[in-house]
């Protein structure tokens, strides 16, 4: 089950988890427009199942998990319309 992350920050964010708001306000910031997703705990597994890669950190905040998903993101002056 995907749950979409409002881009634009407002108080549809309080009641999304601490790391999942984090992720999704610099995400806002680095890459606007951009979609940022929750997904159920049998989704995430499967996704990362497939990942290329898989980072270990020590960070114990719930629903710190995160899939990042390769893709271009082209520099403002030269973006393609």
């Amino acid at each position: 089950m995907l749950v979409e992350i409002p881009a634009p920050l407002g108080p549809e964010l309080l009641a999304t988890p601490r790391a999942i708001a984090t992720m999704g306000r610099i995400c806002a910031r680095r890459a606007p427009g951009r979609k940022v997703v929750a997904l159920a705990g049998a989704d995430f597994y499967l996704g990362a199942r497939f990942a290329h890669a898989i980072v270990a950190t020590s960070k114990p905040r719930l629903y710190a998990n995160i899939i990042i998903r390769k893709d271009v993101i082209y520099p403002p002056e030269n973006r393609k319309s």
